[in-house]
């Protein structure tokens, strides 16, 4: 236990990781108020990452613990969240905003990560299974991120779910192309069938994406049932920074601002039992880009780049506010 309690960790106001420090050293921190009950500690042995006032080896260098309020006569009791298992290379969260409870906390492995992507790239090329390679890619980007306190997060979404709207329009697509290439050329024949086509191309490229925004916030849970989320956004939203995105493209770096602007969009539009901001900002998100396409174009850093990128996208989402569940 004294060799455990030599390589201690914590994290810091800002949730940086800080660390290995002494038994001692924390003793000091507790005294000098850097370390208080509720920063989270964990040593080697520990399954978990746990506040310090409910660390045995350090919870008598606090004062008595304020006793909780207690509700209005009648009223329901809030459930306390689960502590979920955070691994410590992966508990630094970024800080949150004002009032913020902290970042998600990605736990992207460099392989896993990228070999999944290609088998994604590879099933879509078939069609059929993109529904399924799709949600199975999905469930890993969700499943390996953290809430600020430690709660993996879920993802019950299954192929099935979204089969028809992402298989109808690619069918009705390939059908009308092999139309064309066999009929007459009778213009307005071939205007005509060509309607279909123009339909399920701007239903795939409008429509759907908004449909699995819906469909993914639906989906995502925590592992002890506490989160439950909603898309609220309007379509005609989603299609405006669409269409915004690519003409932004015009001033060469401004899509970047575009992207930060509609990532907030998004975030803020998400409801339930937590509410997300968007951090990071447009310079940020230009910078970040330009790394990664340029050591991307020497292909052996891919996966890691892929990583570093997605990571960051994932911390500059920020729970502001958390809505208590009851029971």
């Amino acid at each position: 236990m004294a060799d455990a309690l030599a390589q201690c960790y914590f994290l810091d106001s800002a949730r940086n990781q800080q660390g290995p420090v002494a038994a001692g050293e924390i003793a000091r921190l507790i005294r000098s108020g850097a370390i208080n009950r509720d920063t989270l500690i964990w040593y080697p042995g520990m399954a978990d990452w746990r506040p310090a006032g409910q660390v045995n080896e350090f919870a008598s260098l606090f004062g008595a613990p304020v006793p909780p309020m207690r509700p209005p006569q009648g009223a329901a009791p809030t459930r306390a969240p689960a502590y979920g298992r955070m691994a410590p290379a992966a508990a630094a969260a970024q800080p949150g905003l004002a009032g913020a409870g902290g970042a998600l906390v990605p736990d992207f492995p460099v392989w896993g990560l990228f070999w999944r992507t290609l088998v994604f790239g590879f099933c879509s090329a078939f069609i059929i299974p993109a529904p399924w390679c799709l949600a199975a890619l999905y469930r890993y980007h969700i499943q390996r991120i953290s809430m600020p306190d430690g709660r993996r997060l879920t993802f019950a979404g299954h192929g099935g779910d979204i089969w028809l709207y992402l298989i109808g329009p690619l069918l009705v697509i390939a059908v009308v192309v092999v139309l064309r290439l066999f009929l007459p050329p009778l213009l307005l024949l071939r205007v005509v069938i060509g309607l279909p086509l123009l339909l399920a191309y701007v239903f795939l490229v409008f429509v759907v994406p908004y449909l699995l925004l819906r469909w993914v916030c639906e989906k995502v849970g925590a592992e002890d049932g506490s989160v439950k989320l909603t898309f609220t956004g309007s379509i005609w939203g989603l299609i405006g920074w669409q269409l915004l995105l690519p003409l932004s493209m015009i001033t060469i770096v401004g899509w970047a601002w575009v992207y930060a602007a509609a990532g907030r969009w998004v975030c803020r539009n998400v409801s339930g039992t937590h509410r997300f901001e968007f951090a990071g900002t447009g310079l940020e998100i230009l910078w970040r880009i330009i790394v990664y396409a340029l050591a991307s174009a020497f292909v052996i850093p891919l996966p890691w780049m892929m990583r570093w990128l997605q990571s960051w996208m994932v911390s500059q989402i920020h729970v502001a506010d958390h809505l208590a569940a009851f029971d």
